[in-house]
């Protein structure tokens, strides 16, 4: 449901589950306001245990997402995080359930959004589990991951950030990745479908995966792809590998130009050795 509250700061609106937890994450947004960077934390709704986020927008980007909303009638990012959680579940991925979603503005400019969702317990981001993970965790954690992603791309859905960061890990009974930040999540598009998620998947994978589990990876995915009624026959296959590769390389430049966005003391690998799978 749609919720819209007026604070001495300007107009919180948004979306939310019920206007309960809308108002009683009001404290939370206010305060963040006046914080550094991007806020993230864990806090207590109810009797829930939440994961908050939320940053400011300022200048072009608030004008870009103002211009987007009356233009295009697009949400703001963290509410359409917000929907493409929602999309996930009721497709049985496993994803954080949404609590609720919106943003602040003033004078019709947004200047800040947050995004709260249900905490799942005891989550890392992939990333961060597979240096220490066995050989066995980390083959059956890439098997989950690409049977899913078959799934979510035999579905016409495209995470379009689908980096290893942007996944959790959690253990528990039966599946345990988790998709997260999907903000840009969608329908796929042209030079925004399959090939884009994997390659950026492969910006860490060449870098993070051995050979081996490289092409188990893509066996598997494949595999799945036409168990999904979604075969790619074999010069289809290796299309989306090329196109993959391509996406990857545009990642890497992306890297190099600012390298903040690299998170690990390893440079991402110059190179993926896309033909080695193709066959």
């Amino acid at each position: 449901m749609r919720v819209a509250l007026d604070t001495q700061f300007g107009g919180l609106s948004g979306v939310a589950e019920d206007e309960a937890t809308f108002r009683a994450l009001l404290p939370t947004v206010l305060e963040s306001l006046f914080e550094p960077g991007r806020a993230a934390r864990e806090l207590v709704l109810g009797e829930r245990r939440a994961w908050f986020k939320g940053s400011a927008l300022r200048g072009r980007a608030s004008l870009r997402h103002a211009l987007r909303a009356r233009v295009l009638r697009r949400p703001i990012p963290r509410e359409s995080e917000y929907r493409a959680l929602g999309w996930l579940r009721e497709r049985m991925f496993q994803a954080p359930r949404p609590l609720a979603a919106g943003s602040l503005a003033r004078f019709g400019f947004p200047s800040y959004q947050f995004l709260a969702t249900e905490l799942v317990p005891d989550a890392v981001p992939l990333d961060r589990a597979l240096p220490t993970a066995s050989a066995e965790q980390r083959a059956r954690w890439l098997a989950e991951l690409a049977r899913e992603t078959a799934r979510l791309h035999a579905l016409h859905f495209v995470h379009r950030d689908l980096f290893t960061r942007n996944l959790l890990v959690a253990p528990g009974h039966g599946r345990e990745l988790w998709f997260i930040d999907c903000w840009r999540g969608g329908d796929a598009l042209p030079g925004r479908d399959a090939a884009w998620d994997l390659g950026c998947l492969m910006l860490d994978g060449a870098t993070f995966f051995t050979g081996d589990e490289q092409r188990a990876f893509f066996e598997l995915y494949f595999s799945e792809r036409g168990t999904q009624r979604r075969a790619l026959d074999r010069a289809a296959r290796r299309s989306l590998l090329e196109r993959a590769a391509r996406a990857r390389a545009a990642w890497l430049a992306r890297v190099r130009r600012e390298p903040g966005r690299w998170r690990h003391a390893t440079p991402p690998a110059a190179d993926w050795d896309w033909r080695a799978l193709s066959d």
